[in-house]
């Protein structure tokens, strides 16, 4: 069988968490699959590839990609149907929420966001009209619809009006590279040498959108600062896509904490892991999470967790974090005293974590995508 994989949704300048998903992803399928990949990408995407065995897929060079959104998104719907029946595809698998609606064989649909319902604000009113139309006609047009936790099948039901049938669950994974740092006294001169960090600190990684509730959380740790109960750093991780990140440094200004809150901006993959094994606890507040990849690397390094009580982190997090109203800086604060006063705790959810962090493996997203991608092509 071939199997069509749409890469033109990416913007080839920049890596991205979704670069490195769909990269993984290809190379998984290529290790784990029996079925020929074919891989429409444009030249700056195709370099993504370039760790594959020379071989291992058929790429079709397509002249844009999400660089220019615009022209990608005409591209993708009146031209790519056609590539795609000239490159004799059976089963076409589109990771990024919309496929090419004039496609004229099955297809599998990964959806990865819901916030246009959810979290409208975080998107503009043109982008989240786009992804409601788009998103609801590519979900009903397709043979399945792939969800990343049991909440996001549920909510993927509900709100695209896809039955239950056609809903498959594939969870997603992180790298192997996220694993416990054995030599801790390496790890505290990484931490010096990479990010300036001496002291301990609690970990927030996302990129900053408003639903992820930095804003709260500042709150919550300059309670915890004023009151004595926390002597370290807030250490922030992440890329700004909207221009939030000077909204939350005047927030933690105005809270006499802006020195002891570190933004480090964007960290590549390879070094997540040292923050992660470095931290006190990872804190995330999400409000509006269809899978929250950050538990899953923190929960591969034995890092322990507080985060949502919302949307997919309780399935994903399975009883490896502490869980809060992400919207009470009073509950959060509390949950991280808590932690941090109770070994017990830490050691039971350090050991939960490292079990449940092991679920989430590149060999069961390619069994699982290839199931799925062979039922829809039957």
């Amino acid at each position: 069988m071939r199997i069509g994989i749409d890469s033109l949704f990416l913007d080839g300048t920049q890596r991205s968490s979704l670069s490195n998903f769909v990269v993984a992803f290809v190379e998984a399928m290529v290790e784990h699959s029996t079925h020929r990949l074919v891989v429409f990408a444009s030249p700056t995407t195709a370099r993504f590839f370039g760790g594959l065995p020379p071989g291992s897929i058929d790429f079709v060079m397509c002249p844009v990609s999400n660089e220019t959104r615009l022209s990608r998104i005409l591209y993708q719907q009146a031209l790519l149907p056609a590539a795609v029946a000239k490159h004799r595809v059976d089963v076409l698998c589109c990771l990024a929420d919309v496929a090419p609606l004039r496609v004229k064989i099955p297809f599998v649909l990964k959806v990865n966001s819901l916030h246009h319902f959810t979290a409208p604000g975080s998107l503009g009113v043109a982008r989240s009209a786009y992804r409601r139309l788009m998103i609801g006609e590519s979900a009903r047009r397709a043979r399945f619809v792939v969800a990343n936790s049991k909440p996001a099948a549920r909510a993927i039901a509900k709100l695209l009006g896809v039955s239950d049938q056609r809903v498959r669950l594939v969870y997603e994974a992180v790298s192997t590279a996220f694993a416990p740092y054995e030599d801790q006294v390496r790890l505290a001169s990484l931490l010096v040498d990479r990010y300036g960090i001496s002291e301990k600190y609690l970990l927030f990684v996302s990129a900053l959108y408003r639903y992820k509730n930095l804003d709260t959380l500042i709150e919550a740790f300059a309670s915890l600062i004023t009151s004595g109960q926390w002597r370290g750093n807030l250490i922030v991780a992440g890329p700004d896509p909207h221009g939030d990140k000077q909204r939350s440094a005047d927030l933690a200004t105005r809270l006499s904490v802006g020195r002891q809150v570190k933004f480090l901006g964007p960290v590549d993959n390879l070094d997540l892991r040292e923050l992660y094994c470095g931290a006190s606890a990872l804190v995330y507040p999400s409000a509006s999470e269809t899978f929250g990849k950050p538990i899953v690397e923190a929960m591969r390094c034995g890092t322990p967790i507080i985060a949502a009580d919302r949307g997919s982190i309780p399935d994903i997090a399975a009883g490896a974090a502490v869980l809060v109203n992400p919207d009470d800086p009073n509950a959060i604060a509390a949950a991280v005293v808590q932690l941090l006063d109770d070994r017990d705790l830490r050691n039971r959810l350090r050991a939960i974590g490292l079990k449940r962090g092991l679920d989430f493996s590149w060999h069961n997203v390619a069994v699982g995508f290839t199931r799925v991608l062979e039922e829809a092509a039957a």
